[in-house]
């Protein structure tokens, strides 16, 4: 089954058919949320309010393909992938690793979930095989364990970007570690992404509504406190 998208180029404030609206910049920058009981009455939330305002790029060391279901996962050992040199998603996440549900914080919930939640970047992806999915790669921050992990998917993720890579986990007698391996120059063709479409399109085409945090009433948060 195919997916047709609208061709028009996406501008600042309009709406072309098939896009999610534009992003609301004068609420994100007074990091404020309608109140918790009035949120849906007052204000229909979009996947561009979880955006971060950030830019990432500096810790990085023409076929109308069809996308009509997308996924998030991570690349799999056996498969060589690419990452989209330009469609990328700041976002904040909270991971209930126990069913393994990712969540989408709205920024002005931030501080107070700063100890559930991480910095991660969403990266559109292809396998050779022309499988596409979003990788979820959390943005090391100096107080993990994991630290290591987190940087080696970052530096992938940015190398990915020009070349065909590989990521295999490799067990050690401690924790274990990513070895990667860069497909020789030629071998797989370039791959060809998918034209007129938005990284926003795609995030909320993967991640459901029900994956949007948007105020304290939501049951992931509610979940937290202790109250469900």
């Amino acid at each position: 089954m195919t997916n047709k998208l609208d061709d028009t180029p996406v501008t600042p404030g309009t709406k072309p058919n098939g896009s999610i609206e534009q992003i609301d910049e004068e609420c994100l920058a007074q990091g404020s949320v309608p109140d918790a009981e009035n949120t849906e009455k007052k204000r229909k939330f979009n996947i561009s309010d979880f955006r971060l305002n950030v830019d990432y790029s500096s810790i990085e060391e023409n076929d109308d393909g069809d996308i009509f279901d997308i996924e998030e996962r991570k690349p799999r050992g056996l498969e060589f992938f690419r990452t989209h040199p330009e469609l990328s998603f700041p976002v904040r996440v909270i991971d209930l690793k126990e069913n393994g549900g990712k969540y989408l914080l709205l920024p002005a919930l931030y501080e107070k979930y700063a100890e559930d939640s991480y910095h991660a970047v969403i990266h559109l992806c292809v396998s050779r095989d022309r499988d596409f999915f979003l990788w979820v790669v959390r943005i090391p921050d100096g107080n993990s364990r994991f630290d290591s992990l987190f940087e080696s998917a970052v530096t992938d993720a940015a190398k990915a970007k020009t070349l065909w890579v590989r990521r295999q986990w490799i067990k050690t007698a401690k924790k274990g570690r990513h070895e990667t391996t860069v497909a020789k120059a030629g071998v797989i063709p370039e791959p060809c992404w998918p034209a007129n479409i938005s990284i926003e399109e795609l995030v909320a085409k993967c991640f459901g509504e029900d994956c949007w945090i948007t105020n304290e009433n939501h049951e992931v948060l509610q979940r937290l406190r202790g109250e469900k």
